[in-house]
């Protein structure tokens, strides 16, 4: 048998190499890695580059849905600015008389502030609770000295700033100085039980072997939950160094909150979580749910002057992409603490929050991409010797969306 060779050329001369040479397998396995290599090399760019397209389409729908912002706060802006005149109106008719009874009591509004808003940003629950009972034991007592000795009849003023601010039907607490705790009445809507249709029985029919089996229709309604990591985020509001900061992570849910106005300011912040859902054709009504669990806030207001701080949350269903269309929405104030003149209010809650709503969904030929977008909000504003904080945070369980044929 004829031995064949291959003339490989080597670094430095060349020279043939007979196939049974070690130094023979040596070049092929090197041959191997370096083409081995340029493929991983290719598949990687690949995986870089479908990955860069998915962070680029992730990244203008947020820019879309940040654009969408202010349009969908403006009424929300209007009203606390209208209450923050009307508290203000309220301030300067008894600023004379309140900063003559403060010199002569020696009342320092600044300490009151600065425990308030230490109060709020407090991740202790159980801490956070003590030193709210606390802060009333001590602050309740000055206040109420302090209103009396510039002669302000603080009932007659509670109901002034009620009908002022138009709250005669909402529920508020029954408070002994001019702050006002508008609390969360634990509005939860159950959510409705939604029961797929039956399917028709499918009686078998006698016959030879072969006969197919009748395929069951598809179901009139289709349940389907969404989970952490979600599509993509946003955040948006005033930009204010430690004074409104907002996060959310599309990885693990999680979103934050906090806005504190010190001072003549008012500031707010928004941070939201949205997955994008496709809904195929033929689909009527569209039910979607969003669960937060766990949640926590936290507002409060305190000082000599006037301000305001709400706690908002809500969900949003827009048009995928393009978020330029609503199709239903619900949100939700969980509190807000007002004062004027010169008082105080400080609330909290932990609780599960779950939020829907539903729509038709437009006749196409084609699938529809949805954009189910979860947010919570934080307003405050103060003015004069005055602090307003409020903060959120919130973890999103999960999306629930039931699709309906009928």
């Amino acid at each position: 048998m004829q031995d064949y060779k291959a003339n490989l050329t080597l670094p430095g001369r060349a020279r043939s190499v007979h196939y049974k040479s070690p130094v023979y397998y040596v070049l092929l396995v090197l041959i191997a890695a370096i083409l081995f290599s340029r493929l991983m090399l290719s598949t990687k760019a690949q995986k870089q580059q479908v990955a860069q397209t998915a962070d680029s389409q992730q990244n203008k729908e947020s820019d879309v849905y940040r654009k969408l912002l202010p349009e969908l706060s403006a009424a929300q802006k209007k009203n606390f600015e209208q209450e923050m005149a009307s508290l203000k109106l309220i301030a300067e008719k008894f600023q004379p008389a309140i900063t003559a009874a403060q010199k002569k009591l020696g009342f320092d509004p600044e300490a009151m502030n600065a425990e308030l808003l230490a109060i709020t940003k407090d991740t202790d629950r159980a801490r956070r609770m003590q030193r709210q009972k606390a802060f009333e034991a001590k602050y309740e007592p000055q206040v109420i000295k302090l209103t009396q000795a510039a002669g302000i009849d603080v009932a007659a003023q509670r109901r002034q700033m009620i009908s002022l601010l138009d709250l005669k039907n909402t529920p508020v607490d029954d408070g002994r100085t001019l702050g006002i705790v508008i609390g969360d009445d634990q509005r939860q809507v159950p959510m409705p039980a939604v029961t797929p249709m039956p399917r028709p029985e499918v009686t078998p029919t006698p016959g030879p072997e072969s006969t197919p089996t009748p395929t069951p229709p598809e179901p009139d309604v289709i349940e389907r939950s969404y989970t952490a990591p979600y599509s993509y985020t946003s955040t948006g509001g005033a930009e204010v160094e430690r004074r409104a900061t907002s996060s959310a992570n599309a990885s693990t849910g999680d979103m934050i909150i906090d806005v504190s106005a010190l001072g003549a300011m008012s500031l707010y912040k928004e941070a939201s979580i949205s997955q994008t859902i496709p809904v195929e054709r033929g689909i009527h009504r569209i039910h979607v749910s969003v669960t937060l669990d766990p949640f926590m806030y936290a507002i409060g207001g305190a000082g000599v002057g006037y301000g305001s701080s709400e706690a908002v949350v809500a969900l949003r269903i827009t048009e995928g992409s393009r978020a330029e269309r609503i199709f239903c929405s619900d949100r939700e104030s969980l509190g807000r603490i007002i004062w004027a003149v010169v008082g105080y209010g400080v609330t909290q809650q932990w609780r599960p929050i779950t939020l829907q709503c539903e729509f038709t969904q437009p006749v196409s030929e084609t699938t529809n991409y949805y954009s189910l977008v979860a947010e919570i909000e934080g307003w405050a504003g103060a003015g004069g010797f005055a602090a307003a904080s409020s903060t959120q945070a919130a973890h999103i369980r999960q999306f629930q969306v039931s699709l309906d044929r009928r």
